[in-house]
């Protein structure tokens, strides 16, 4: 009899996740698996606004997220096919709120696989060229076909050993960082002023608020999480507890990030950098960190141009298979407009990462969710012991409804006025917001089942 081939590397680190308490896998989804590239985005977004303020809008968005995280928490366990492995977070919108829903989910997320394919090329280039002295339209040629020989080769999604070695690689490399930046602390950097006005400080909100929500917008991986953690854990407890201190965990690890960083890193070298934090960031630590930037530049924007490619190629190849260049041709049209932006000195990450916060974030991760809680108490087909009853309170759903919609009205009639793209486009959200909402209504996706 022969003896048993020993598993591979990926195979048992997949097993070994497998294992894991459902507590654990639902901590890990939330926190060391979705760390997100705006983290890179952060410390340029807030490098003039002051300290104090940046904690507690990092707080707040937190607070908010934790109460919507909740929210998709218990739609999943209240849903039979998540709990059998069947559907995730997109059909789960579908169940509930019928094709509106699926529109207001869609839209949303194809704007997003646009918009981060486009942030992080530009700002991997940027990074780079930082970093090596290599020009930034340089990268593109060679992040360009590494994307299009991945599609070509159908191996377009990580899998579960991949996802764990490169999140744990990545929030290895920031802490590292950030503690480095400790050693290089200046005082003047935590005595900036308070804003002035309510212009001044709706100014310094307007530069970071969508890079803020971009570092929580993970609830799909909530639901993703809920295929295993509820198959050990049928009442939720595990999935609501373990998502929540995976994102209490993130957030002080992005508040430690942004101290450190904006400490170590003079204002007036963030505030105009078209690239990530981490170019300033090595011009300071010196070379142990050009290194490390490297690094999680490749396995953060890098890596997360391979993925999003990969989906957005999917879209399009699932309805014409079988020609390749038809189905690859948005995502060569998004590294040439990438590759005009870095030619012409146009493009921005930290801009683009703060343009899709603010449109995508209150959709998919704001009132979705909300809409998701209020559908499934009435409709939904399986018990969740864990709730919180409080949560499904009408006054207090509306608030956050009012909450999220509000903030994209103020962008698009406010903060982003005389910007014909960034106003139209949020003043289409909120439009979408608002009559997907009043469709879900009206096919009753908020009535009870009949008996």
């Amino acid at each position: 009899m022969k003896p048993k081939r020993p598993l591979l590397k990926a195979g048992r680190a997949a097993a070994w996740i497998e294992e894991l308490p459902p507590f654990w896998l639902a901590f890990l989804s939330l926190s060391l698996f979705t760390l997100p590239v705006s983290t890179l985005a952060l410390p340029i977004a807030t490098a003039e606004v002051p300290p104090a303020l940046t904690l507690v809008g990092l707080l707040l968005v937190c607070g908010l997220n934790l109460l919507t995280l909740t929210c998709v928490a218990e739609a999943s366990t209240r849903t039979l096919s998540v709990r059998e492995g069947t559907a995730f977070y997109g059909q789960m919108v579908s169940h509930y709120l019928g094709p509106p829903g699926a529109l207001l989910l869609s839209l949303p997320l194809l704007l997003q696989c646009v918009l981060v394919l486009l942030g992080n090329t530009i700002g991997l280039s940027n990074t780079l060229q930082d970093l090596t002295g290599i020009a930034a339209p340089a990268w593109v040629f060679v992040l360009g076909p590494m994307i299009l020989i991945r599609l070509w080769r159908e191996s377009r999604t990580f899998g579960v050993a991949s996802v764990l070695l490169i999140g744990g690689t990545n929030a290895s490399l920031l802490l590292l960082l950030a503690l480095m930046a400790l050693g290089h602390l200046r005082p003047a950097a935590f005595s900036q002023g308070q804003p002035r006005d309510v212009g001044d400080l709706a100014g310094m909100l307007a530069a970071f608020a969508g890079v803020v929500f971009a570092l929580y917008n993970s609830h799909a991986y909530v639901c993703q999480s809920a295929k295993r953690t509820l198959k050990v854990d049928p009442s939720g407890r595990s999935l609501v507890n373990g998502s929540l201190c995976g994102v209490l965990c993130s957030t002080v690890l992005f508040s430690l990030w942004i101290q450190a960083v904006r400490g170590a890193v003079p204002p007036e070298q963030l505030s105009g950098e078209r690239g990530t934090v981490l170019g300033p960031l090595a011009g300071v630590l010196g070379s142990t960190a050009i290194v490390g930037g490297m690094v999680l530049a490749w396995l953060l924007p890098g890596q997360g141009s391979l993925r999003v490619s990969g989906l957005f190629f999917n879209l399009l190849h699932e309805r014409v298979p079988g020609r390749f260049w038809l189905s690859a041709a948005p995502v060569i049209a998004v590294l040439a407009a990438a590759e005009w932006l870095l030619l012409t000195g146009q493009g921005s990450f930290t801009r683009i990462v703060n343009f899709y916060g603010v449109l995508v974030f209150p959709t998919t991760g704001g009132i979705i969710p909300l809409m998701l809680l209020a559908a499934s108490r009435r409709r939904g087909d399986a018990p969740a012991p864990a709730s919180w009853p409080w949560l499904g309170n009408v006054f207090l759903l509306g608030a956050l409804y009012v909450f999220y919609v509000g903030t994209v009205l103020l962008h698009g009639l406010v903060i982003w006025k005389g910007k014909p793209l960034q106003e139209f486009s949020a003043l289409a959200t909120a439009a979408l917001m608002a009559g997907a909402t009043a469709a879900a209504i009206r096919r009753g996706s908020f009535r009870g089942q009949a008996a």
